[in-house]
């Protein structure tokens, strides 16, 4: 299997699990350093390191949400490494119960079968910004 398979596999592996609640199965596919952001444009936004910053923006996440689901749209694969990933959320939310559906952009990077990087953007266009600013600081 090569790595973009491997790649792939973890995403759709991941999102199912966390469709069915399976958060173990997430935080154990995650790097001890793994870093979690989320664009200032989007609720729950900030950067988080580690396994415990993971696991502490994940709940602050689902405390908002009664039920929550993410369907997969698009992916794109960039060097083997990164997973440009357009999702939609749907969401009902915990203390209004008011239904809640967005489209957004998951970046994530993987190496060695452990995710080491997870974002989210509002946009497609601002992920890949992102993702050029890294390959440049990776490349230089």
């Amino acid at each position: 299997m090569s790595a973009r398979d491997d790649n792939l596999a973890l995403l759709r592996d991941g999102v199912e699990a966390y469709n069915r609640g399976d958060l173990s199965f997430v935080y154990a596919r995650a790097a001890q350093d793994i870093e979690v952001h989320t664009d200032s444009r989007l609720i729950n936004s900030g950067t988080y390191h580690g396994r415990a910053g993971f696991e502490q923006w994940m709940q602050q996440w689902l405390e908002a949400w009664r039920e929550f689901s993410i369907d997969v749209r698009d992916v794109e694969e960039v060097d083997e490494r990164f997973l440009v990933v357009e999702v939609h959320q749907r969401g009902i939310g915990t203390e209004s119960g008011i239904e809640v559906e967005m489209d957004l952009v998951q970046l994530i990077e993987v190496c060695d079968g452990e995710i080491t990087r997870f974002h989210l953007y509002p946009s497609r266009e601002t992920a890949l910004g992102t993702l050029d600013r890294l390959r440049e600081r990776r490349d230089a």
